[in-house]
């Protein structure tokens, strides 16, 4: 299950918790797809804290833009 936590221009921040197994092993995909959109400056995965924390353009991706491409990445 993948949750916004925060999200503003330029930052989203998801939690990851309680993933399907299925959806754990394919976590590390979906990372690199984002970290692949057009805008996406850095992604960053923190296993301990089940977050991940993205950094992008906000002239490139728009904030809903963002906001749907990772939720449909993450499924």
């Amino acid at each position: 299950m993948s949750l916004i936590v925060s999200s503003i221009p330029g930052r989203l921040r998801l939690r990851v918790r309680d993933l399907a197994p299925e959806q754990a092993a394919l976590l590390p995909v979906a990372i690199e797809s984002i970290a692949a959109l057009p805008g996406v400056q850095e992604v960053t995965d923190n296993p301990r804290t089940t977050s991940v924390l993205i950094h992008y353009d906000s002239r490139i991706l728009s904030q809903t833009s963002m906001e749907t491409a990772v939720l449909t990445l993450l499924g």
